[in-house]
């Protein structure tokens, strides 16, 4: 869907207008000179020309025109848009500088915690007036990525050509800061009047480019991964967005804000929790100490954690509900292949077959199943200096749609069979 909706299909002039330069062209007066009868044509379809250039002006004034609202209000403002002399120039009228560093320098959204986070995927006329020059040539998903009060915090957009190529856009207020190890004086681009700063990193298998520019301000960052096409195309896109001008962030707010916890709790308050509490363990043991609760809930995920300690020694215990995505891992005990970890040495990346990975790593037994024989295939010890060598296990028990997830280290076997059998008459 484009942004603005065409404002005119036709260009008409006043009927007694159109009549007089229709006659003007088509009839011969009979007492005109040789050179006005010559050129009255040519007059005519001047006429014309301005007159519809007239209407077109007067129809269609640079700066004035609004765009259509949802719910998202209005997304791009016409006064963002730089000055450029030329709608129509393409990457060649400007020269992008990639510097060559060393490893990853985009910013790392891993390390970035988002208060409250919650997020929506936006509509596909909202991503057409967020990315007005690139909409049509390109694929584009966007998801506005909100604090837990409803602010924005970023956009984050997978564009990909008609070659396949997948660049990653974020925008958000302000600039975006790259990661240490870049130079404080790095190269900068001029893109119709905007400094873009660039860069670029290998590895084994292709390059990676980078670039990042402010306008108006708004930060963008791009990010695309492969060979000088990818290249090519980021900087293309570095341009198309410069010219379609910055959008106003203030006008994406969430249709709605879903229930968010982020509770730290006490151990009294995570068992009294409605959903989970009643699947934390009564008896602990003997050594360990409750350390941390927290309560956490968003469109995702839910679920309630606990975790005692012993030294360096913990017990790390999660109760959710069942998710799709989990159920794969769930097995019979016959099933020995998919949980037994005698069967595979130390170090179990390199001994546990690929295709077993997931659920080897993480099996999930169904509470009615459970022995002790079950959990000591879950046990093992590791020598490593400076560490306890206590056993380590991680596994999952399902009763009914709830899931414990118990991930180990220094407890023995039989206490954690006894901490789980425990909660089999809370279904």
């Amino acid at each position: 869907m484009k942004l603005y909706k065409d404002y005119i299909d036709n260009i008409s002039v006043d009927d007694n207008l159109h009549y007089k330069i229709m006659a003007a062209v088509t009839s011969k007066p009979r007492y005109c000179s040789t050179l006005i009868r010559r050129y009255a044509t040519v007059f005519a379809c001047l006429i014309v020309m301005l007159l519809g250039t007239l209407t077109v002006a007067k129809l269609l004034p640079y700066g004035t025109i609004t765009p259509p609202k949802n719910q998202f209000g209005v997304i791009t403002p016409s006064n963002t848009k730089p000055s450029i002399t030329s709608p129509n120039d393409t990457q060649s009228s400007y020269t992008i500088v990639f510097t060559k560093v060393a490893g990853n320098i985009s910013y790392d959204k891993g390390k970035i915690r988002i208060p409250g986070h919650f997020w929506e995927e936006l509509p596909s006329e909202v991503v057409s007036a967020l990315f007005p020059e690139v909409t049509g040539s390109r694929t584009l998903e966007a998801t506005a990525n909100f604090t837990g009060d409803g602010t924005l915090y970023n956009i984050e957009s997978i564009c990909k050509n008609n070659n396949g190529i997948i660049t990653n856009i974020t925008i958000q207020k302000g600039t975006i800061a790259l990661d240490k190890g870049v130079s404080d004086k790095p190269t900068t681009s001029d893109v119709y009047g905007i400094p873009v700063t660039a860069f670029y990193w290998e590895d084994d298998d292709h390059n990676h480019y980078y670039a990042s520019f402010e306008l108006n301000g708004v930060g963008y960052s791009l990010n695309a991964s492969g060979d000088e096409t990818a290249k090519d195309e980021l900087s293309a896109l570095v341009s198309f967005l410069i010219k379609g001008g910055a959008p106003d962030l203030d006008a994406i707010t969430p249709t709605a804000i879903p229930e968010l916890r982020e509770d730290a709790l006490t151990l009294d308050e995570a068992r009294s929790d409605t959903d989970f509490g009643a699947y934390i363990p009564i008896n602990i043991p003997a050594g360990f100490n409750f350390e941390s609760s927290m309560r956490f809930k968003n469109q995702e995920r839910n679920n309630l954690r606990v975790t005692w300690v012993n030294g360096m020694d913990y017990i790390e215990w999660k109760v959710s509900y069942l998710m799709p995505d989990d159920k794969p891992r769930i097995t019979s005990t016959e099933q020995t292949e998919n949980y037994d970890l005698s069967l595979y040495p130390i170090p179990h990346a390199q001994s546990v077959p690929a295709e077993l990975r997931k659920i080897v790593t993480d099996p999930i037994f169904r509470i009615e199943e459970l022995t002790r024989e079950v959990v000591m295939t879950r046990a093992y010890k590791v020598n490593d200096a400076g560490d306890t060598s206590g056993y380590r296990m991680r596994f999952s028990v399902l009763y009914g749609d709830i899931l414990v997830v118990v991930n180990i280290k220094g407890a023995d076997p039989e206490s954690v069979y006894n901490m789980l059998l425990s909660l089999a008459d809370t279904q």
